[in-house]
């Protein structure tokens, strides 16, 4: 799962705008589960131990680019 915040591609008045984001990516792996004794209401059964590995890193770069907006037609549109 990749979380972005939005609000660093606001352009505000700029042409454009870029964010530069790295990202560890990971594997959890169960280890251990325990025993059918201990399984949770809906059927799903608790890990015991996690771990956790990074297997590398992912670079993102995001850009929001536009174009300067015209006052005149923006107000002939409201």
């Amino acid at each position: 799962m990749i979380v972005c915040f939005v609000q660093h591609l606001c352009r505000q008045g700029r042409s454009a705008v870029q964010v530069t984001f790295d990202l560890d990516i990971f594997i959890v792996d169960c280890l251990d589960r325990v025993s059918a004794g201990d399984i949770t209401r809906d059927g799903a059964v608790i890990p015991v131990d996690l771990k956790t590995r990074i297997t590398g890193r992912l670079h993102l770069r995001l850009a929001n680019i536009g174009r300067m907006s015209d006052l005149k037609s923006s107000k002939l549109r409201k």
